[in-house]
């Protein structure tokens, strides 16, 4: 009796994705990294989830405002186009690398990036101010990205609060 107790637990964890990651709190705006195509809004951050939304194609631009990341998804709860006209309001997940923001320092400086989202944390190198970077995540103030490098895949580095820029028309001083 005990293994098959055992057995039905370890089943239930590993088919289980939802418990794989918690969602994570953060608080922040980015904007959509393709302007030329829109960009579908789900009920959860699941490709296979119901279709709650879509933000139009606007070659203006559109502001996303995200309180949660989970699993390559961000949980957005509004969006606004360049005309500032709200084009979504509600909860929804949008996959992260669909979004993205901008390094930004106070004087063109080079922005490190680090291993986790803490200061303490390895700054992995340096990014140059006013490139836009896809989103992976985020965390408390902290925003995960997708660092492009020379001839290679990309690679993963955490940007502090204040080395990013979520606007796509303003400079975020």
């Amino acid at each position: 009796m005990k293994t098959f107790v055992l057995c039905s637990i370890l089943l239930a964890a590993c088919t289980t994705p939802a418990l794989a990651q918690a969602e994570t709190a953060c608080e922040m705006a980015a904007f959509v990294a393709n302007t030329d195509s829109g960009v579908r809004i789900r009920a959860e951050a699941d490709l296979k989830a119901p279709i709650v939304g879509r933000l139009p194609a606007n070659a203006g631009g559109t502001l996303v405002f995200i309180q949660g990341a989970r699993n390559g998804w961000l949980k957005v709860t509004s969006a606004i186009d360049a005309s500032k006209t709200r084009v979504f309001t509600g909860t929804g997940w949008i996959h992260a690398p669909l979004l993205a923001v901008r390094t930004f320092s106070r004087d063109d400086s080079l922005v490190d990036y680090h291993a986790s989202p803490d200061r303490q944390s390895d700054a992995l190198g340096s990014l140059r101010a006013e490139l836009d970077v896809n989103l992976l995540g985020c965390s408390g103030d902290w925003v995960k990205v997708a660092v492009p490098m020379r001839g290679g895949a990309d690679t993963e580095g955490w940007l502090p609060y204040g080395a990013w820029c979520g606007s796509p028309w303003e400079d975020c001083m």
